[in-house]
């Protein structure tokens, strides 16, 4: 005859707890999607706008096809390797690079230097 201890009982209730918060954690990764990156949300309807300390703002969206457009009419292609940003303009050439803000959403609000070392506010916004 097998004899079990209180001390088996407590060990075997403490591997079924662990099994159970190891289940759940998996399940909680796997129906919760990973946060979009702040580009995915920026080419998904959204815009980011740029506030300087003086007031002047300026809105700029993004395409997936790798151009942007400016509210100031000024127009370009970006790349984005991390979370390096970097910005050719059409009519020049000038080339400038800075980093965009992880997991930002419509909505949210940063401060952050833009490609030519100004601090500036940033935030998501809808796409008109």
């Amino acid at each position: 005859m097998n004899k079990t201890t209180p001390l088996d009982f407590s060990l075997a209730r403490t591997i079924r707890l662990f099994a159970s918060i190891v289940t759940l954690a998996l399940t909680l990764l796997v129906a919760i999607p990973a946060n979009a990156s702040t580009m995915d949300v920026l080419l998904d309807g959204h815009d980011l706008e740029l506030t300087y300390p003086n007031g002047a703002s300026v809105t700029i969206s993004f395409e997936a096809d790798g151009t942007y457009a400016t509210s100031s009419g000024s127009s370009g292609s970006w790349t984005l390797n991390g979370e390096t940003l970097c910005t050719v303009r059409n009519a020049d050439g000038f080339n400038s690079c800075g980093t965009l803000a992880s997991n930002k959403a419509l909505g949210d609000v940063w401060v952050s230097v833009d490609g030519a070392g100004n601090e500036v506010t940033a935030r998501v916004i809808e796409r008109e």
